[in-house]
């Protein structure tokens, strides 16, 4: 018995001081590079494992032990999920293994969690610039929308930052934040009021999250509830 409070007082206190661990969430499988996907539910067997582009078949995909899940949406229906192991997700569409709006319907790539959660960075990939015919530079552009509650919190804009014409570029674009920003959902898509819409186009790859602790309170009422039980067990075995 007090082997089982003293495991019960441990995890109260650890719970009570409010760490909390990060997650990875990355969409990235590239044998090349030894990395592999994380944060990602159910059978990934038919994900690429290289630089080669699958249709995953579906419009959605479970993330995190199903604490959240990533969506495609094009204009307003049900997008198709693809996936480059080198670059990540894609919808289905003008260029089947990134996110763009060729076809005049905007698409999307949504991630959506349970609970409200704290984003530390993330990271897209297939953004570029290149030189253009008239001597200066066309920069691939795209945004990622912050959601809490409903409501738009903060909007990042993306810009390529990587040369198309260097060899073994990827495009990678990250975004690190010193105070994370709480949210609920992240919409990636193409820019639609800029008149660069139509050649623009990325891949989404990796988010580092971290889930909101859960309140004193809460601990300490299942910590009580549990020592309860356990009382009442004992005095059922001693009768």
């Amino acid at each position: 018995m007090k082997r089982i409070f003293a495991v019960l007082f441990i995890v109260a206190l650890a719970a009570l001081s409010n760490v909390a661990i990060a997650d990875n969430i990355s969409f990235i499988w590239d044998t090349s590079t030894g990395e592999t996907l994380q944060g990602v539910d159910g059978d990934t067997s038919g994900w690429s494992h290289n630089n080669s582009m699958v249709s995953l078949g579906t419009f959605k995909w479970k993330l995190l032990g199903d604490t959240a899940e990533v969506v495609a949406r094009v204009g307003g229906s049900r997008g198709i999920l693809t996936h480059r192991g080198t670059r990540g997700l894609g919808i289905r569409g003008g260029e089947n293994d990134e996110i763009d709006s060729y076809y005049g319907d905007v698409e999307r790539l949504v991630i959506r969690f349970d609970q409200p959660t704290y984003l530390n960075s993330f990271e897209v990939r297939s953004l570029f610039y290149e030189d253009d015919l008239l001597g200066g530079d066309h920069r691939e552009r795209g945004v990622a929308k912050f959601w809490l509650g409903g409501d738009n919190i903060f909007t990042q804009r993306l810009v390529g930052v990587e040369n198309i014409e260097t060899p073994g570029t990827k495009g990678i674009v990250d975004y690190s934040y010193d105070t994370p920003y709480l949210i609920d959902k992240i919409v990636f898509r193409v820019p639609t009021d800029r008149w660069f819409t139509c050649q623009s186009e990325f891949s989404v790859a990796k988010l580092n999250v971290t889930a909101v602790p859960e309140p004193i309170s809460t601990v300490l009422f299942l910590t009580g509830g549990t020592v309860l039980a356990i009382r009442r067990m004992r005095k059922k075995g001693e009768k």
